[in-house]
């Protein structure tokens, strides 16, 4: 984990420090038919490892580019617009919606089979719904989601400072496990 001062809420909050090895947030089976998944990244690369949903269906960077593999026809945002292109060692909000429901059945932040994340990450949000543009760019400007969101079913914001566990803000209870 690491800490920084959040200027939204005018504190000192915390991110994940994954280090590209075998740090990781396992929280196994997570919510079914999820069509967005938004989260604030700080890659240290332009190739690399965000959030697996399922073995199958999965975010990362390739040379700059974010792609939604298992999604159909997926819409990426970038800082709240269409784009699809990142920068290391900047942070970043990455969205990425589908019409169609995806299960979250093996739900990893940060590794994906044997590939790993090298970076921060923070504020993980799976919605039920395929946000709008108008959405994602308000929860991009917003920077911090309250939790009581429409369609939100899973929202991690790794604000816990400690021990082991990944709580689930939405009310869900969908905790993942951080391993490293």
């Amino acid at each position: 984990k690491v800490a920084y001062y959040d200027r939204t809420k005018d504190q000192i909050s915390y991110a994940l420090d994954f280090d590209n090895s075998n740090d990781y947030v396992a929280v196994g089976t997570g919510p079914t038919s999820v069509k967005t998944v938004e989260f604030w990244v700080n890659p240290n690369s332009t190739t690399t490892e965000f959030i697996d949903l399922n073995g199958s269906a999965y975010i990362n960077v390739a040379s700059g580019t974010v792609t939604g593999t298992g999604f159909t026809s997926p819409t990426i945002y970038v800082d709240g617009a269409v784009s699809s292109t990142v920068v290391a060692n900047k942070w970043q909000h990455i969205a990425v919606t589908t019409g169609t429901g995806l299960n979250a059945t093996a739900l990893n932040f940060g590794k994906r089979s044997t590939s790993y994340f090298n970076g921060i990450m923070d504020e993980v949000a799976l919605y039920s719904a395929a946000l709008t543009a108008g959405q994602v760019a308000t929860d991009y400007n917003n920077r911090r989601l309250a939790g009581t969101e429409s369609s939100l079913v899973a929202l991690y914001h790794f604000d816990e400072g400690q021990g082991t566990r990944a709580y689930d803000s939405s009310g869900n209870a969908n905790h993942g496990t951080l391993t490293n």
